[in-house]
């Protein structure tokens, strides 16, 4: 209908923003201006995915269906969809805008916007997120692990985040969302990021998961991707990117 074709319009008009404004950045900037247009750039950014998971959230509430406050944390919602043609872009789209950013938030955000995708498409094979999708989450996972350390609160840790989603991935039967060598790379980027925090971090987090249990875990997950490496027939450039960044 009118109102779905528009939130999906204006989703898409933040995510050109976005493009526009990493693209035109990156071109015109000079080394003496570099430090205040990463900041401008990583704002906008910010603001650009803020805005384009409020209209994915009308989308979600308004044009697919009714729903109701889901009980688990940082979730969106629980979706009665409607008989509408399934759309898993604007999904994807906003996932990736907050990839990109540097918020603090931003692991928790794709996380969140991935169980919501879930919710709606997760019973059909055609439009349910692959594990293409939870790289994503757990990238972001990893960028959020170093840093500033804004993005490390009392419930949240976000290589805590990552462990318990690639340790569900793992479990699983099905076998197209099992954790492949992106997903390996992704954690062992995130536990190395904690272990070094627990390590060296000027403060004290309250944490299960301390330096030394970070690295032996990495340690074991990069062992699991070099074996996955080994195994391949054909490894892709970006696999290996990923493998030995």
């Amino acid at each position: 209908n009118s109102s779905s074709s528009q939130m999906l319009g204006l989703i898409d008009e933040w995510y050109s923003l976005y493009r526009y404004f990493s693209i035109r950045t990156k071109s015109t900037m000079t080394p003496s201006q570099s430090s205040d247009a990463i900041i401008n750039l990583e704002r906008v950014k910010e603001i650009c995915a803020e805005n384009m998971e409020k209209l994915l959230q009308h989308h979600i509430q308004y044009d697919l269906g009714e729903t109701q406050r889901n009980s688990k944390p940082n979730s969106l919602f629980i979706i009665s969809p409607k008989k509408v043609q399934p759309n898993t872009k604007p999904f994807a789209l906003t996932m990736e805008v907050w990839n990109q950013t540097c918020a603090p938030q931003a692991g928790k955000r794709t996380a969140s916007i991935l169980e919501a995708w879930g919710d709606l498409y997760g019973g059909d094979m055609n439009f349910a997120p692959t594990i293409s999708e939870f790289n994503i989450v757990l990238d972001t996972h990893a960028k959020c692990s170093s840093g500033d350390y804004d993005s490390y609160t009392k419930d949240s840790y976000p290589a805590e985040l990552a462990w318990e989603l690639y340790s569900i991935l793992s479990s699983l039967d099905d076998p197209t969302l099992l954790p492949n060598i992106a997903s390996c790379s992704h954690i062992v980027h995130a536990l190395s990021n904690h272990a070094f925090v627990m390590r060296y971090a000027k403060k004290t987090f309250e944490t299960q998961m301390d330096s030394e249990i970070a690295a032996i875990r990495a340690y074991f997950i990069w062992k699991r991707m070099v074996d996955m490496i080994n195994d391949k027939k054909e490894i892709t450039h970006d696999e290996l990117e990923l493998a030995w960044r």
